[in-house]
């Protein structure tokens, strides 16, 4: 019989209740670290545009598409296509990174997700 169902029989439904939360707890603390070990592809967009399918045939070596961001513009940074949120391009060495500067609310993100 498990310490729980023990103590709920002997009558110490307090100390019983304990028992279950300091599992939920340990439940809690062993799925928090599972979730932790999840990989997720983050990503950063530059920017887009829209152009004709006659003239994304026509791309060439050296050929520019123009985006429509600004050039000082904040990136959008995405995990796993959800918005996370925004930040600009620094060298991390002799690779780019990415310096958060700003995290999406958390009902922007959940929209984000909706619209996947």
């Amino acid at each position: 019989m498990s310490d729980v169902k023990e103590m709920a029989a002997n009558g110490d439904a307090g100390k019983a209740g304990n028992a279950a939360n300091a599992g939920a707890g340990r439940e809690s603390a062993f799925s928090s670290r599972l979730l932790e070990m999840i990989s997720v592809r983050l990503s950063v967009e530059l920017g887009g545009t829209k152009i004709r399918l006659r003239d994304l045939l026509a791309l060439e070596e050296n050929s520019v598409v123009e985006l429509d961001s600004e050039l000082d513009a904040p990136l959008s940074i995405y995990a796993n296509g959800t918005l996370l949120g925004h930040g600009e391009v620094v060298r991390s060495g002799q690779r780019f990174g990415i310096r958060i500067t700003e995290i999406s609310e958390t009902r922007e993100r959940i929209a984000s997700v909706d619209q996947i």
